[in-house]
């Protein structure tokens, strides 16, 4: 009886090992993100975008790329992402970014505080200084964003 009863014990240990192992390995969606309003400022889609990939909702995250720049989310990737600070948007030269004459373009720094998946690259795990850069083809089209890098 003994033996059915440390089998069993070390049965529950071994899925609870696992369930653990899949929860941090595994990208998942904690909640919804709303998506913000069509007028809303840079600064707000950066937040909006953080809090999405902070969520592991990608699709609010990619949903705020522009369409040629969709691939570059790093959704699947974060474990957890906090904006620790934000500067207010700058404005940039359409050209700076390969975008026509006429279309608005800005960067917005911050600073994240950022864990990826483990077995990624973790290069950028901890506090980092990060830019995105949105644009927008007129003033009353949304602002979506078109690159991200460091600093």
């Amino acid at each position: 009886m003994k033996r059915w009863g440390l089998a069993g014990a070390v049965v529950v240990v071994l899925v609870g090992v696992a369930l653990a192992g899949w929860w941090v390995l595994t990208p998942h969606q904690d909640r919804s993100v709303a998506m913000p309003a069509d007028d809303a400022a840079p600064e707000r889609v950066v937040e909006v975008y953080v809090d999405a990939l902070d969520a592991g909702d990608c699709d609010t995250a990619l949903a705020l790329h522009d369409p040629a720049s969709r691939d570059s989310s790093w959704c699947d990737d974060v474990v957890s992402l906090a904006l620790v600070s934000l500067e207010p948007a700058r404005i940039e030269q359409p050209e700076w970014s390969g975008q026509p004459a006429g279309v608005e373009v800005v960067s917005v720094g911050v600073d994240l505080d950022l864990e990826r998946r483990p077995f990624g690259d973790g290069s950028l795990d901890g506090v980092e200084a990060w830019s995105y850069r949105l644009a927008r083809p007129s003033a009353d089209a949304p602002w979506r964003i078109i690159g991200q890098g460091m600093g």
